[in-house]
């Protein structure tokens, strides 16, 4: 498989994340205004389903890699993300993100979240995330528009 499609299905992929982040920060927004109970929606739970596989993913990369072990399968983007997250978490002039300190596996347990408390935990989490994804994408987005 090429670099360059390679680099795409980086792109997909960090785009549908975004998404699933996005479409979940929408719907715990209107829930803590209390405008609608939007929290059950199909999208919602879509995107909650997306995240819980994300961050068990990310986490289990990030375990791995903490026991000097390569889990078997490992997506190659997946493994950059999970270098980023590091990077990130050593990074002493940045300020501390809440997904950082708690890790993808109490994030997990954030997205069910239904006190007000927690939902701004989870919007902070959210945030992070978002941040962090977005850096990712921008190097496969250098490299896939590196040629135009």
């Amino acid at each position: 498989m090429s670099s360059e499609w390679l680099d795409i299905q980086s792109f997909v992929s960090d785009q549908e994340a975004l998404k699933a982040v996005n479409d979940l920060a929408i719907v715990t927004h209107v829930a803590l205004a209390r405008k609608v109970d939007a929290d059950k929606s199909p999208r919602a739970e879509a995107s909650r389903d997306f995240l819980r596989r994300f961050l068990a993913d990310l986490d289990r990369v990030l375990q791995g890699r903490r026991d000097d072990t390569v889990a078997a399968g490992v997506d190659p983007r997946m493994q950059e993300l999970a270098e980023s997250f590091e990077a990130a978490r050593r990074d002493v002039s940045r300020d501390r993100s809440v997904l950082l300190a708690i890790g993808p596996e109490e994030a997990v347990r954030l997205l069910d979240a239904s006190e007000p408390p927690a939902r701004r935990e989870l919007l902070k989490v959210l945030d992070d995330l978002r941040e962090l994804i977005s850096r990712h994408q921008q190097a496969s987005n250098m490299a896939i528009f590196e040629d135009f």
